[in-house]
């Protein structure tokens, strides 16, 4: 997937990598993680069964150090063919610029861009994590409406006939909505488009593409789209709502009946994520479990 880019060609992301031998991570390009950090992605090795049962290491044993992207010079090296001298990463996506083709030519198509480590020159890397913040600015979709939460709403970025919609591990925040009284459009591990159920695969003539982009009339989506998730619909999942805990001072909000206050965005310490880290509130009964139910499907219109 694209990965969110800054003015100056690098990207809002934190990345971890497991480290055996050093927890002190004192080799040049790695630091200490932050602690948030490091609770993060020690539970996630638990979530991925790589520590803390069934005789796996303790997770609070593992040892993870921060990767430095690379900036100036060393950034330039890693975005050339040449073999990179110092360790750390950089992002390599050539269509907007930022390095050769020559380094993407193993991916696929629709997908030439990737992530480069000194480390994948000298044999399979360590275990890595990322962790990004997300950000989009497009025109807001149809007229102020002062939803309360709970109530319906379609993130602005779906006016984006790129956009081939959300992930179902994601959780996205999109703060200043104006279909919402409180500014905020959460969509809470939803997989797709609002707008756009069942989905659609690639085709070669737009005559296939059934897509729609919402707020731009006869507009379609140019991209595959997933099919929503039959337990994981846009009522359950993609609504008004507002930040009940987290980080700092607030402002937070008290949930409404019927409504659960649920930890959903980590801190992992990049400058603006204090503001969206921590709880939301979520209808009760719709936490995220991991598992699905099947998908919607066009021929038998399932999700109408």
């Amino acid at each position: 997937m694209p990965l969110p880019l800054e003015a100056t060609g690098q990207v809002p992301c934190v990345i971890a990598q497991q480290s055996r031998t050093d927890c002190g991570c004192t080799r040049i390009g790695f630091r200490p993680a932050a602690e948030s950090v490091l609770a993060l992605v020690r539970k996630r090795a638990q979530e991925i069964d790589l520590c803390g049962r069934d005789g796996r290491p303790a997770c609070e044993s593992l040892c993870f150090c921060e990767v430095d992207q690379l900036t100036g010079p060393a950034a330039e090296e890693c975005r050339s063919a040449a073999p990179m001298s110092r360790d750390g990463w950089c992002y390599v996506d050539p269509a907007l610029g930022l390095g050769e083709d020559a380094l993407v030519t193993a991916c696929p198509d629709e997908a030439k861009r990737r992530l480069r480590f000194k480390s994948e020159t000298e044999g399979s890397g360590p275990l890595t994590f990322i962790a990004c913040e997300s950000r989009w600015s497009f025109a807001a979709l149809g007229p102020d409406r002062a939803g309360a939460v709970g109530d319906t709403c379609v993130p602005s970025i779906e006016a984006e006939p790129t956009f081939s919609g959300f992930g179902l591990q994601r959780v996205s925040v999109e703060l200043g909505s104006p279909q919402c009284s409180s500014g905020l459009c959460l969509v809470n591990h939803f997989q797709g488009r609002v707008t756009c159920p069942y989905g659609q695969v690639l085709a070669d003539s737009t005559e296939h593409l059934s897509c729609p982009t919402p707020g731009i009339p006869g507009g379609v989506v140019y991209k595959a789209v997933e099919p929503q998730a039959m337990n994981r619909r846009p009522p359950e999942t993609v609504y008004c709502s507002c930040r009940c805990a987290g980080p700092g001072p607030g402002p937070f909000c008290t949930c409404p009946d019927s409504y659960a206050c649920a930890p959903l965005v980590d801190d992992v310490g990049l400058p603006t994520n204090g503001a969206v880290a921590g709880a939301y509130c979520i209808k009760q009964g719709t936490e995220f479990n991991g598992f699905t139910n099947g998908e919607c499907d066009r021929a038998i219109a399932n999700c109408e």
